[in-house]
């Protein structure tokens, strides 16, 4: 069987070359458009970072002086930009705000975290030396009105954090209100202790001096008990310092410092480390030192029980060559 070949009609191929032309012509436009809205995001980046780059080189060569005449122009703008915008826009302002602000401490790391701390109490301690009384009067009247509306709008869940939270706080601060009232207290009993001490050894001191003496003791109790809530806890005493009193102590208590001697030549009793040992050749006149005979009858005629308790004697041995210590008994006598 054979398939006829029918060919298009004159119609349908204008059909076919017009939709190709259509599509070529629309593709060439869409890629113009996009060639076109490539171009302006491309301008725009541009100037945002020409108009960045000269921003951040300003700000890094401003001197104070500008600087504040700029913060202060644009502390302007953002109040009129505030007072001028809708309740909408300053919901959306404020979202926007607060998610960048818990972006940031999100991704902030513990030493940033102390510096704003830091900076955001010396900027709170600043704007309220600097206030006025109307002024306070005005902070305190809406910290009061954040505070209620916060109560009225809490759970139960944060309602209880927030109790707890408060309880911590009281009990915390009694116990630093006692610990410097203990102090005070200590410091006042001292320094009256010292005062009585003062009166009783100088008895016949005058009323003048006396009344200067009571007025300087007054001075010296207000200014410790204003420095008191500042002081701190006395630190204990540290190992090392503690090792070296107890090492001096037992140089200087041991045995061998303390025991004394008396010396076989001079007859002077003094401390055995600063005694020295010399062979019995090179004492000059060595039959000097000996006792004699009538002596040692003598002590013994004379010492009965006494004898048992006397003190130490330096004896000689001729069997060696150097003096020893001896402790003799009345048999030996």
């Amino acid at each position: 069987i054979r398939i006829p070949e029918f060919q298009s009609s004159p119609s349908r191929r204008r059909r076919s070359e017009h939709s190709s032309n259509t599509g070529f012509v629309q593709s060439a436009a869409t890629d113009a458009i996009r060639e076109t809205q490539i171009g302006i995001h491309e301008q725009r980046q541009s100037a945002i970072e020409q108009q960045i780059n000269p921003n951040q080189e300003n700000l890094v060569n401003e001197t104070a002086e500008h600087r504040r005449i700029r913060l202060e122009k644009q502390k302007q703008r953002d109040q009129s930009n505030r007072s001028n915008e809708t309740n909408e826009k300053r919901k959306i302002r404020l979202e926007n705000q607060n998610q960048r602000t818990k972006s940031n401490r999100l991704h902030e790391t513990s030493e940033e975290r102390k510096i704003r701390l830091e900076d955001k109490n010396q900027r709170i301690k600043s704007n309220r030396l600097n206030e006025t009384a109307e002024e306070r009067q005005i902070r305190l009247k809406k910290a009061k009105e954040l505070t209620q509306s916060g109560r009225m709008n809490e759970t139960e869940e944060q309602r209880q954090i927030r109790l707890e939270k408060q309880r911590k706080r009281s009990q915390a601060n009694r116990a630093k209100k006692l610990v410097e009232k203990s102090t005070s207290n200590k410091l006042n009993t001292q320094q009256q202790n010292s005062s009585n001490q003062l009166n009783a050894t100088e008895p016949n001191a005058s009323c003048d001096t006396q009344g200067m003496h009571d007025f300087t003791n007054n001075e010296d109790i207000t200014k410790k008990n204003k420095t008191s809530i500042s002081s701190l806890w006395p630190e204990s005493i540290s190992r090392n310092l503690k090792e070296d009193c107890l090492q001096k102590f037992l140089q200087k208590m041991s045995m061998a410092a303390l025991s004394e001697a008396t010396c076989a030549v001079c007859n002077v009793r003094t401390h055995t480390q600063k005694l020295k040992k010399l062979p019995v050749s090179k004492i000059p006149h060595i039959h000097l030192l000996k006792v004699p005979d009538a002596l040692k009858d003598f002590i013994k005629t004379s010492q009965t029980s006494a004898v048992q308790y006397a003190d130490e004697h330096i004896g000689i041995s001729e069997n060696e060559s150097v003096i020893q210590m001896t402790r003799p008994t009345q048999s030996s006598l």
